[in-house]
C-alpha cells in the first residue's frame, strides 16, 4: 500500500478498498498489518489515524467484517521511531480504537534495551 499511497486521501481510499474486497470474498476477520510512515504533509500519526478512520467508516456503513490493525516496525529505522509507533498504538487504544495494536512492542523494548547497552 505504501507505494500507491502518497496522500491521506490515497491511504483512506486504498484501506477502504482492501477491506471491501476481503468482505466481498466472505472473509469475516481481517488483520491489516502496516508500518506507519510519513511522506510530504502526512505524518506517521495522520497515516495511522486515516487507516483507522477508513476501517471505522466501513463498519459504520454496515460492514460485517471484523478488522484489526497491526502496527509493525521497520527494523531498519531508528529505535526512537519504533518507540513512537508503540506509544501511538497505546494512545489510539486509550482513545477507544480497540482494533489497533502494536505487533512489535516486545521487539521495540528489546531494541531500546540493545541501543542503550551498546
Amino acid at each position: 500500500m505504501h507505494h500507491a499511497s502518497s496522500t491521506l486521501a490515497d491511504v483512506y481510499r486504498l484501506t477502504r478498498e482492501v477491506v471491501e474486497d476481503y468482505e466481498a470474498e466472505n472473509v469475516i476477520y481481517l488483520e491489516l498489518r502496516t508500518t506507519p510512515r510519513a511522506s510530504g504533509d502526512m505524518t506517521r500519526e495522520s497515516y495511522v489515524r486515516t487507516v483507522c478512520k477508513a476501517v471505522l467508516d466501513h463498519e459504520t456503513a454496515g460492514g460485517k467484517i471484523i478488522v484489526r490493525l497491526l502496527l509493525s516496525l521497520d527494523r531498519s529505522r531508528p529505535v526512537s521511531e519504533a518507540m513512537e509507533t508503540v506509544r501511538l498504538a497505546g494512545r489510539l487504544r486509550e482513545e477507544g480504537k480497540e482494533s489497533v495494536s502494536s505487533t512489535a512492542a516486545a521487539a521495540a523494548a528489546a531494541a531500546a534495551a540493545a541501543a542503550a547497552a551498546g
